[in-house]
């Protein structure tokens, strides 16, 4: 196992490893339809509601969906 002398924050776009977190600005496709970013996908997949996912889908932000997704 690989361990590292300190943590490795992925809180936000401008730090080293900002591109691991679920709200960087990575659009996806998946079955056709494209997410803004994994954290967008991850809170639609909370219901079965089409309806509800595509609101969440089309989220002006992941804090705004993973609101939504509570």
């Amino acid at each position: 196992m690989i361990m590292f002398p300190h943590p490795i924050h992925f809180y936000g776009e401008d730090h080293p490893y900002g591109f691991c977190s679920n709200f960087y600005p990575a659009p996806i496709e998946i079955d056709g339809q494209t997410w803004p970013t994994t954290e967008h996908y991850f809170q639609a997949q909370k219901s079965t509601d089409t309806a509800q996912q595509d609101t969440i889908r089309l989220a002006s932000g992941p804090g705004k969906a993973k609101r939504l997704g509570r």
